[in-house]
């Protein structure tokens, strides 16, 4: 049937249901006029004909009619919402409540239709998309399908009836909100619990806001501290130097920033100094002893490889006299300053003397 039939029925049957209820205002009046008592044992016995006899069928006419135009009435209300359904079918309504963060869309009770109120309609050739049966009587339209009140239940394995409460559509299948937020909604890299308000995005995974902490100490971050990253989870700085930074072979402690490389460590640029006069050594040459930077005069200092005349390195060719080591060019007479390498020399108080000036100098007279 079309809109306008089933418009035509109900219609049709409001017009009969007033024409009975002004007959039975007509009998009233008569009843009233003759005064009847029907509780009175002397009244005349009712005929066919009687007043009463008459109100009373037209009583249960008018039951009837009443029936059959709610009947007719929920008839036409089914079929618009029926319409209402296919025109619509595939455009889910939003959510009442607020949506998790996720891609899928929440749709609420606003779109299911229940047809007729009270149970009281039925509706010929509509199949619940559940089991396949017909449905007479009430029914929920969603998803662009029709279901038994008792067949529209969660996907996700609560079974729990949605006919009255929200629900949430995924690859066309209705399901409650918590198995929903427990399937679909962003978990938590830290709880793995469901995220369901502010969601915190970091280090490639998402938070919450109250669960994005230290992984130590569990400092909040602020908006101005920052973090570090190890192994996928965040650190405040304390937390990550004392942990993870490399550490100073000069003093031990953390680098966080600048260092220097050498001797297969890392320093601190002010830690990487002579060990003996404190000598920056960052920018030049350096000599390692026993695993310490030095200065090239220190090193040959400790090593005994310094002349003591010039105190300057011997690199190469030495003069070993006293104890001590000389460049061969600085080995002189500590009186006339001739060069003593050719030669022998005396010894007066530790400095060394040529033959002549020992003698004039220190011969006795």
């Amino acid at each position: 049937m079309s809109t306008a039939d089933y418009a035509e029925a109900a219609q049709h049957s409001g017009s009969v249901f007033r024409d009975n209820m002004n007959e039975i205002e007509r009998m009233l009046d008569q009843l009233e006029e003759s005064d009847y008592q029907a509780n009175d044992k002397s009244a005349p016995q009712r005929s066919p004909a009687s007043p009463s006899f008459t109100l009373e069928s037209l009583m249960n006419d008018l039951k009837d009619f009443q029936l059959e135009h709610e009947l007719a009435l929920s008839r036409l209300s089914a079929h618009q919402r029926t319409l209402a359904s296919q025109s619509q079918q595939g455009a889910p309504a939003s959510s009442q409540s607020p949506r998790p963060p996720s891609t899928r869309q929440a749709i609420s009770p606003s779109a299911m239709n229940h047809s007729p109120s009270g149970g009281v309609g039925q509706t010929s050739g509509t199949v619940c998309a559940a089991c396949g049966e017909q449905i007479h009587g009430q029914m929920v339209q969603a998803l662009g399908r029709a279901w038994h009140l008792h067949h529209f239940v969660c996907a996700g394995g609560c079974g729990s009836q949605l006919s009255q409460q929200t629900f949430y559509e995924v690859s066309n299948s209705p399901y409650c909100e918590p198995c929903y937020q427990l399937e679909f909604s962003p978990k938590c890299a830290q709880c793995d619990g469901a995220i369901l308000d502010r969601c915190l995005t970091a280090l490639g995974r998402r938070w919450h806001p109250e669960h994005f902490f230290c992984q130590m100490c569990t400092a909040p971050f602020s908006e101005t501290s920052g973090f570090h990253e190890k192994d996928g989870r965040p650190y405040c700085l304390d937390c990550y130097s004392d942990q993870f930074a490399p550490k100073c072979r000069g003093c031990t402690a953390p680098i966080t920033a600048n260092y220097v490389t050498a001797m297969a460590s890392m320093w601190h640029p002010e830690c990487f100094v002579c060990q003996d006069c404190g000598r920056d050594l960052g920018g030049g040459n350096f000599y390692d002893l026993s695993g310490q930077p030095y200065c090239e005069q220190h090193y040959h200092t400790r090593r005994g490889t310094l002349c003591v005349a010039c105190e300057r390195a011997i690199t190469s060719r030495c003069i070993t006299a006293m104890g001590r080591k000389f460049h061969p060019e600085c080995f002189k007479c500590a009186f006339c300053n001739k060069q003593l390498g050719q030669g022998t020399f005396k010894e007066k108080e530790s400095k060394p003397y040529c033959s002549d000036c020992y003698g004039k100098l220190f011969s006795k007279k």
